[in-house]
């Protein structure tokens, strides 16, 4: 089984859209696959959320039986996780979000893992979604976006999970709507300081059917046919 964990240099960068493309890619191509975002927060039963899009990308039906099967740890306030459990009087524990993540190991051909928020977003008092995908000791997909800043963010998020010695499989740049930053000049100068894949998702007309036009996004988890 391949295992990924999908992070990002910040919150609402596009890990959802990562993972929901290859999801559409991955099952498309005669894999089985699974993907799970262990904590969200933010979120509200009647509404859209990162956790539907998920479980809908993997051909299921949004029902409760699957969303816990995906997103166990589910908070209204948009806030980290460690904050927004404290908001219900809750606590988040560490050690059932591992057991968690590794409840499914080698039961799919790849199993991708969605974090929340960005790769040094709290989820615990202790414990951040770095210490998460160290402790997986999973390779990691990097989301980023090309909005002023992030080429900065972005770095920094490489360089902590560096530091950690954790692999990183490849980055992939979303086109951020309304940038006053170039796309192509973000992803030139990124490549003057990594030397990992670099996978491009430009925004195209038709959002929802983005995994229609992204073919090469198969190259974020190493894939073979």
């Amino acid at each position: 089984m391949k295992s990924f964990f999908i992070t990002s240099s910040g919150t609402d960068i596009g890990k959802t859209l990562v993972v929901s493309l290859l999801c559409h890619q991955l099952i498309g191509s005669g894999k089985k696959v699974h993907a799970i975002k262990p904590v969200i927060t933010g979120w509200q039963e009647e509404q859209e959320s990162d956790s539907k899009n998920i479980i809908e990308s993997l051909g299921l039906e949004y029902n409760t039986k699957n969303l816990n099967s995906v997103s166990p740890l589910r908070f209204p306030a948009s806030l980290s996780p460690d904050m927004a459990a404290r908001k219900e009087g809750e606590t988040i524990d560490f050690l059932e979000i591992l057991s968690f993540c590794k409840s499914f190991e080698n039961k799919y051909d790849y199993f991708l893992v969605e974090g929340v928020g960005g790769v040094m977003t709290p989820l615990t008092e202790n414990e951040t979604v770095l210490d998460l995908i160290s402790e997986l000791s999973m390779p990691a997909i990097v989301a980023a976006g090309s909005y002023l800043g992030s080429i900065s963010h972005t770095l920094t998020a490489l360089h902590c999970l560096k530091t950690k010695g954790i692999e990183i499989s490849s980055l992939i740049v979303s086109e951020s709507k309304n940038s006053s930053v170039s796309f192509e000049e973000t992803i030139n100068t990124l490549k003057n300081f990594v030397n990992i894949p670099i996978i491009k998702l430009p925004l195209v007309p038709n959002e929802i059917e983005k995994w229609k036009y992204t073919k090469n996004i198969l190259g974020a988890v190493s894939y073979e046919k």
